[in-house]
């Protein structure tokens, strides 16, 4: 059995309960890492009793060198998960301070989330659940984390997150028209209810803004305002929710395009040209479903075109 000089790198895994039965066949295989020395996993399981549960996560999170989100609908459903444990270790992953690696568990809509820039295992991001051989998606999961200790067993794990965390010009701008392709989908099935002949509680959204929707919407989901047929409809659409949420990440992924732009000056002319665009037209406030699918496809035209440059 082979041996290492480095201490054990803590590996913190943050799951949903509803995928506990990922997380069990998870710990399964990482337990040749173990036997080696490599990894000691932490989960909220081992949380002995009586101990303070926030605490004992708290305490082992900011220890973790190597961060696990097992990503599935119920993780971005979970306020803890989500909000909590993510949103900390992601920030940990910008300073240096850890390695964030998301593993897919079960499908799920999560490129436009913030974990979304970051390299993700099983190979090519496909859902654990998808592939005919369950061990053979775990196996290449845990010769990934295998590859990470590795570099941060050799002190080359900041450059690693760095490289992870600033992708190049075509692999942002790949990944705003990625998002563009998901609005322009849930859009154009909200565009369907518009037209349907019974879509009578959808003819407001027809002229109504976008980012009007969106903050109504969110307000209704933090019970500030009171709800009516309308609000109650669209807010509760799932096309609605994801078109909101992947307009906002658009407009943060956009500052990132600018950023990544700025560093190759003299390369990026045609690129800061469509950027411009994404962020005064296809960002209006002021777009209603229509005028926003119009925007979109145009900027869809021009980001294809840029892309298909040498």
């Amino acid at each position: 059995m082979s041996t290492t000089n480095h201490e054990p790198v803590k590996l913190f895994i943050s799951y949903s309960h509803k995928d506990e039965r990922f997380r069990e066949q998870l710990q399964e295989h990482l337990v040749a890492l173990k036997r080696q020395g490599l990894v000691e996993a932490w989960h909220d399981r081992r949380i002995a009793p009586g101990q303070e549960w926030k605490g004992a996560i708290n305490e082992n999170l900011e220890a973790a060198g190597i961060i696990l989100l097992l990503i599935s609908p119920s993780f971005i459903a979970s306020p803890y998960c989500y909000d909590i444990e993510m949103t900390r270790a992601l920030e940990k992953h910008e300073q240096g301070q850890a390695l964030v690696i998301p593993v897919i568990v079960r499908p799920a809509d999560w490129e436009w989330a913030p974990f979304g820039k970051l390299q993700a295992l099983p190979k090519e991001a496909k859902p654990v659940r998808r592939w005919g051989d369950r061990d053979e998606a775990w196996r290449n999961v845990v010769q990934g984390i295998r590859k990470a200790v590795e570099d941060l067993n050799e002190g080359a794990v900041r450059e690693h997150v760095r490289e992870v965390s600033r992708p190049d010009l075509r692999a942002t701008a790949m990944e705003c028209l990625n998002l563009l392709y998901g609005i322009a989908e849930a859009n154009g099935r909200v565009l369907d209810r518009i037209e349907a002949p019974k879509g009578a509680a959808w003819q407001d959204l027809a002229d109504d803004n976008y980012n009007s929707v969106c903050e109504r919407c969110e307000d209704v989901r933090q019970q500030r305002i009171s709800s009516d047929q309308y609000l109650d409809t669209v807010c509760k659409d799932p096309d609605v929710d994801a078109v909101c949420k992947r307009k906002w990440y658009l407009g943060e992924r956009l500052e990132e395009y600018k950023r990544v732009i700025d560093r190759q000056p003299g390369l990026s002319q045609d690129h800061s040209r469509v950027q411009q665009y994404l962020k005064y037209d296809v960002s209006d406030p002021d777009l209603n479903p229509r005028q926003l699918q119009q925007a979109i496809t145009a900027a869809i035209g021009q980001l294809e075109a840029v892309l298909e440059q040498r």
